[in-house]
C-alpha cells in the first residue's frame, strides 16, 4: 500500500511504504491510516512514543513506524 502526495516524505509504516505531504505528525499518520490515536501504540525507529507527543514528533525521510491498534475483546 502506498499513498502518494506532491512534495511528500517516504516513511515505512508497519513494513509498508507510506508517502505523506510535508512534515506529518504521528497523529497525521494515524488519521491517514484510519487508526484511532487513543487506541494505538506507536514505535518510531524502535522507540515507544507517548500519545502526548504525537503532535510534536516530526519525521525524517526513511523513518520506520510501527503502529499497533489495540482492540478490546474476550
Amino acid at each position: 500500500m502506498a499513498f502518494t502526495f506532491a512534495e511528500s516524505m517516504k516513511l515505512t509504516v508497519n513494513g509498508e511504504t507510506l508517502e505523506l505531504p510535508g512534515e506529518p505528525s504521528l497523529a497525521d499518520v494515524c488519521r491517514t491510516l484510519g487508526a484511532n490515536a487513543e487506541r494505538a501504540a506507536v514505535l518510531l525507529n524502535d522507540t515507544v512514543i507517548p500519545r502526548t507527543q504525537y503532535d510534536r514528533i516530526r519525521f525524517r525521510e526513511g523513518d520506520r513506524i510501527d503502529l499497533v491498534t489495540l482492540v478490546a475483546g474476550g
